[in-house]
């Protein structure tokens, strides 16, 4: 596990933030509205880097990047109270589609074809039953469940292929951020925009962390391949002793 300059500079703004609210919320310091909405809105830049480390697999890459632009579009749209409704199933979307390509790309060595018509599927029954909450919150919770099930068993049952490292790092900042995420209450709240910002930089950086495990020589991950054949796709091997 080696620290790359990219790395460093975002374990230590990562730190940085969550240290700085959670003193804000702690000394219940009041921060102006517009403050907030500008930090919620900012604090999509983390994503840059998930976007880098995804770029041999170039879709995927843009895949993600829309999915911030249309994350951006509905906090826009929230802020100024304007056709929230049509950007939130977008948001919806795109964030859980995201979340599954990583998973996806983090569990296999080489993903399965029929993924496909799964994310295909699931994403548009997302936009289209986006006002249903139970349904795509329960979808995304059983997925992420399954992945957080795969990182624990390859923590305790280390391989080559992945780097168990940054899987527990990974996990570490996804507990902190869904513990940002389940505080933030509603739009309303009074701490809803800061407490969201500190969710929106945990969760990329998480899927940042959680994308270096997959590969040992350098920033990128190595190009997403499908396959049909189901034997050994898993990042599986255990190491020789």
């Amino acid at each position: 596990m080696k620290f790359l300059p990219l790395d460093k500079f975002k374990l230590v703004f990562l730190t940085l933030y969550i240290v700085t609210v959670g003193i804000v919320v702690l000394a219940e310091i009041d921060i102006d509205k517009d403050i907030q909405d500008l930090l919620i809105v900012l604090t999509h830049l983390p994503a840059v880097a998930l976007v880098i480390v995804l770029w041999e697999t170039l879709w995927v890459a843009i895949t993600v990047a829309i999915g911030v632009v249309m994350s951006i579009a509905f906090h826009v749209a929230v802020i100024y109270d304007w056709n929230v409704e049509k950007f939130e199933p977008l948001d919806i979307g795109f964030s859980n589609l995201t979340l599954y390509l990583v998973g996806f790309m983090v569990v296999f060595q080489r993903i399965p074809e029929s993924a496909l018509p799964f994310l295909f599927t699931i994403t548009v029954l997302n936009v289209t039953f986006w006002d249903v909450q139970p349904f795509y919150m329960g979808v995304s919770t059983l997925f992420n469940t399954m992945v957080l099930a795969y990182v624990l068993y390859r923590i305790c049952n280390p391989t080559p292929n992945r780097i168990n490292g940054w899987l527990v790092l990974a996990l570490i900042i996804g507990i902190i951020g869904t513990g940002f995420f389940l505080m933030d209450g509603n739009h309303q709240s009074k701490n809803y925009a800061i407490l969201h910002s500190t969710w929106h930089v945990c969760s990329y950086s998480g899927l940042y962390f959680i994308l270096r495990s997959t590969n040992r020589e350098g920033i990128r991950v190595p190009r997403a391949d499908f396959t049909t054949d189901y034997t050994n796709i898993l990042a599986y091997s255990e190491f020789k002793h």
